[in-house]
């Protein structure tokens, strides 16, 4: 009951600074020419919040059946995420230098993932887990030109938000043992916030 608890807080707080967040990051996308900044600002933080609310209306909802729901809406919006924040890098930095094409590959992979949580309820654990690590590894070969193109300190930010990913999920794949599910959610957490500062403070 104490885990259920400390997991369904720690996403609700990701959950209010994800809308706290949203609303930041259009305001400035607004202020710095709206148009594709304001689309890449949603398309980066509308997926964030949600993936936040799902997995906090999961843990704080007892019932099996709409539990259920909310762990493939849960699921769905972490693939949906990892494509958001994609976006704001590949379509306003990289859009001359493959970036185009990086973001419409993590959008289907994500779409293609979200199927497939829909329509094969009982895959493997491991199919999802895969499937992350594919997209979020995707990027790497544009690495040493996002490298180049943003500033030192937003790219810190971004190599801070992997490494923190990265942590969570392997604490997410031990999920079994007692907390380190909960431990996993304030990882992910910390590299959510240091993603946002990169995306909110060097990219929008």
């Amino acid at each position: 009951m104490g885990e259920t608890i400390a997991n369904s807080v720690s996403n609700g707080i990701g959950a209010a600074l994800a809308i706290a967040g949203l609303v930041v990051l259009v305001v400035m996308a607004v202020l710095h020419g709206g148009g594709v900044r304001v689309l890449a600002a949603l398309a980066f933080s509308v997926p964030m919040l949600l993936a936040f609310l799902m997995s906090t209306l999961y843990h704080a909802i007892p019932a099996e059946v709409p539990k259920s729901v909310f762990r493939v809406l849960g699921h769905s919006f972490v693939l949906l995420y990892i494509a958001g924040a994609y976006t704001p890098y590949c379509v306003l930095l990289l859009a001359d230098v493959g970036g185009l094409a990086l973001c419409g590959l993590e959008w289907a992979l994500a779409f293609a993932g979200v199927l497939v949580e829909i329509l094969w309820l009982k895959r493997p654990r491991w199919l999802q887990i895969g499937l992350c690590i594919v997209m979020g590894l995707a990027g790497l070969p544009l690495a040493p030109q996002l490298a180049a193109m943003l500033d030192p300190a937003g790219w810190a930010l971004l190599v801070a938000a992997a490494i923190c990913f990265v942590i969570g999920l392997g604490f997410y794949i031990f999920r079994r043992v007692p907390y380190l599910w909960f431990v996993s959610h304030l990882i992910v957490l910390a590299g959510s916030v240091c993603l946002f500062l990169s995306v909110a403070l060097f990219v929008v």
